[in-house]
């Protein structure tokens, strides 16, 4: 990241306004949810319980940390 300040100087008499507070603010919790709706040209290389071609497909993510990271749940629509 990077940082830029500026500083104002003021001369002794004047009415020197009040400072701002710059303390950073508290986290927020929050989910992120991930839908793929379609995908193309996907190799399908496992094949599910009926013989049909098929691949577990999800996303993986992390933040800070890559020993942390988070996978999707895999649901299977058929059509």
């Amino acid at each position: 990241g990077k940082i830029q300040l500026w500083i104002e100087l003021y001369d002794g008499n004047l009415n020197i306004p009040p400072p701002i507070d710059i303390t950073p603010q508290q986290p927020e919790l929050y989910e992120l949810r991930v839908i793929v709706l379609n995908v193309a040209e996907v190799i399908l290389d496992e094949k599910n319980v009926f013989g049909t071609a098929m691949s577990d497909i999800y996303v993986k993510g992390w933040c800070n940390n890559f020993d942390e990271a988070q996978s999707t749940d895999i649901y299977i629509t058929v059509h």
